[in-house]
């Protein structure tokens, strides 16, 4: 399968784990940002109206003039997330050893691990699309979850609106956990000591005028004796592995 291409600018040498997965370098940027609320407006309705003030007030320039000299593109940096607010920055690669211009910023972000998605059409509506994507089928279905830290958005230089504009979504990713579920035989021997211990509850009971309360206690004394003999038997083969691993 072919590797889709890593986002540019920050990632020229990101190594590719599996499939969209990618491990990223650390990175430094300069830019602005604004604080995000959805509780007051649509996201990509603030996000979009962010861009085209710093457009049309000239921060877009600055930061291709400042920018890495091997920078293509913008990185929106989505960070210090809080309920229903974040700091959206719109940045650029800084240069190495640079300090940020007057009335900018430096954001820096780790090493890490990240789900690539691309983008393509209109930037602003292709973006907001494929976050919709990302967490309602790809994460429910991936052996990914959310990992902690920034997300960011690479957007090449060039006409963001053009029909054939190209942008990525970088998602910090972990593994999901494995769920240890009980084997099947001891889940059957479990269901037996229950099956075993009911009956004796049964027997016991006889005549007595609510046999299901002895059937029922019968059960659960079976429960807790396999629980028991469970442990204990756990217990032993942890012991047994530690006296293995310290005569290696």
């Amino acid at each position: 399968e072919e590797a889709p291409q890593a986002p540019v600018a920050t990632v020229a040498d990101a190594e590719r784990l599996e499939k969209n997965i990618y491990r990223i370098p650390a990175a430094s940027y300069f830019g602005k940002h604004t604080t995000i609320n959805t509780k007051t407006a649509k996201n990509e309705d603030q996000v979009r109206a962010y861009w085209q003030q710093c457009r049309e007030d000239g921060t877009l320039d600055t930061l291709k003039q400042v920018a890495h000299p091997d920078a293509k593109g913008f990185t929106a940096v989505c960070t210090d997330f809080r309920g229903r607010e974040y700091e959206y920055w719109i940045t650029v690669e800084a240069p190495d050893g640079a300090e940020p211009p007057q009335g900018y910023e430096r954001i820096e972000t780790i090493e890490r691990r990240c789900a690539v998605f691309p983008c393509e059409g209109p930037a602003h509506a292709a973006v907001a699309e494929e976050w919709h994507f990302i967490y309602n089928t790809w994460f429910p279905r991936s052996a990914y979850s959310y990992d902690q830290g920034p997300e960011l958005e690479h957007y090449p230089f060039g006409d963001m609106q053009a029909a054939d504009y190209k942008c990525e979504i970088l998602v910090p990713v972990k593994p999901v956990e494995p769920v240890n579920l009980p084997k099947r035989k001891d889940s059957m021997m479990g269901l037996l000591f229950v099956a075993v211990g009911a009956v004796a509850g049964m027997v016991v009971a006889g005549s007595a005028e609510k046999p299901f309360i002895f059937i029922l206690g019968g059960g659960l004394l079976g429960y807790f004796v396999y629980a028991y003999i469970s442990k204990r038997r756990e217990e032993a083969q942890k012991k047994k592995e530690e006296n293995g691993e310290g005569k290696k």
